[in-house]
C-alpha cells in the first residue's frame, strides 16, 4: 500500500511539473530532460507512469477539457438556473458542437489557449449564452 501512495505522489508530481512547463513554453517546447530535471525523477519514472510524452500531455489534455466542461456547466446553470440537468447537457452538446464547427482543429486551438497561456479565454471558446437561450427557448436570468 505504501508503495502505490508513493508511485501515486510521483505521478502527480511529474503531472504537475509537466503541466507548468507546458503552459509556459507549450508542448513542442517541453522536453524529457526538463520534466525530469524538474520533477527530481528518472526519464524511467515518467516513461513507466506515462509511456510517452504524448501520454503524459494526453493527460494535460484530458484535465482541461475537464476544466473546459465544468466552467461550461457552471455558466450555464449560473445564467439558467430553472433548467433541468437534461436541458443544461444539450445546451452544452451545443457550445461543443459550435466549437468544432467554429474551430476546425479543434484541439490544436484547446491547445494553443492553454499550453500557451494558464488564462481562460471563455470569449473565445464558445457561442454566446444569448444564443444558448435562443435555441432552447429560454429566459436568461440576472444570476452572475
Amino acid at each position: 500500500m505504501a508503495n502505490y501512495k508513493a508511485g501515486e505522489k510521483t505521478r502527480e508530481k511529474i503531472l504537475t511539473v509537466a503541466r507548468e512547463l507546458v503552459y509556459r513554453n507549450g508542448s513542442g517546447n517541453t522536453t524529457y530532460a526538463q520534466i525530469s530535471q524538474k520533477a527530481d525523477v528518472n526519464l524511467g519514472t515518467i516513461i513507466y507512469h506515462f509511456k510517452s510524452l504524448d501520454g503524459l500531455f494526453g493527460c494535460i489534455y484530458d484535465d482541461i477539457l475537464n476544466q473546459r466542461s465544468e466552467l461550461i456547466m457552471s455558466v450555464l446553470r449560473k445564467k439558467f438556473p430553472e433548467c433541468n440537468n437534461a436541458t443544461l447537457a444539450l445546451a452544452q452538446y451545443r457550445i461543443n458542437t459550435q466549437s468544432y464547427i467554429d474551430y476546425p482543429n479543434y484541439a490544436h486551438f484547446i491547445a494553443e489557449q492553454f499550453f500557451k497561456s494558464s488564462v481562460w479565454n471563455t470569449e473565445a471558446m464558445y457561442i454566446s449564452l444569448e444564443q444558448i437561450a435562443e435555441d432552447f427557448g429560454l429566459e436568461l436570468s440576472e444570476n452572475e
